[in-house]
């Protein structure tokens, strides 16, 4: 898969996201216990992440999800939200370390995500 910014998703009224989400490629390393597995991330908000693998993802508990690597951007510890066959959803556990950089980046690539915090 190329990477590269596609397009951007807006989220909802009645969705529980607080940040617009970013459908794009781009590379990313996943660590789940001792494993660092590549992956795609295929949607990026200032909060988290989608990611997407090229197989299955084996049953694994929440907590062995450790960190996310992503081309260009950095190491994230994360928080492991939820998990479909071979997709799974993070969120930054260190807010205040991620947003900036996320939305550096963003900024880079004349992305506007509006203001955050959101209120």
């Amino acid at each position: 898969m190329r990477q590269g910014v596609k397009h951007i998703v807006q989220s909802s009224p009645s969705d529980r996201r607080q940040d617009l989400r970013v459908s794009l490629s781009l590379h990313c390393k996943l660590e789940i216990a001792e494993f660092e597995l590549a992956a795609m991330i295929t949607d990026l908000s200032l909060g988290g992440a989608g990611i997407t693998l090229a197989f299955p993802i084996p049953r694994f508990g929440g907590s062995q999800v450790r960190s996310i690597n992503i081309d260009q951007i950095g190491r994230f510890k994360v928080v492991h939200r939820w998990r479909t066959s071979n997709r799974i959803g993070v969120a930054f556990k260190s807010q205040d370390t991620a947003r900036p950089r996320i939305k550096d980046f963003f900024d880079a690539n004349g992305i506007d995500v509006g203001e955050w915090p959101r209120s």
